[in-house]
């Protein structure tokens, strides 16, 4: 695939999720991925689920962990920038943790 259309796969990820749909936002991924997020050079010990996840089971244990532990209120994604065959995706958020409590 081109840019282009990695950048239309992850948007129909992003759209399918906030339509609740996890089997739709799922099935936009090959079996073989590359998917962290938040995205950072270390996981920190507070953000468990921050760590890559390589396949489709993992990505939705990912999403079931994230479930668990966070209420997100709100979820804007702002710019989507692709390379290669990576898909940056830009985003703000606000969420409800009841370890943390409210984070914006």
């Amino acid at each position: 695939m081109n840019e282009r259309e990695n950048v239309e796969v992850v948007q129909r990820h992003f759209a399918a999720f906030a339509q609740g749909d996890l089997k739709a936002a799922l099935d936009v991924f090959a079996e073989a991925v590359d998917f962290q997020s938040p995205v950072t050079r270390t996981a920190p010990q507070e953000i468990s689920w921050a760590r890559s996840r390589h396949s489709r089971e993992k990505i939705a244990a990912f999403f079931r962990e994230l479930g668990e532990k966070m209420e997100i209120e709100r979820m804007e994604t702002l710019a989507f920038t692709a390379q290669g065959d990576r898909v940056i995706v830009e985003g703000e958020e606000s969420r409800y943790s009841e370890i943390h409590g409210p984070h914006l």
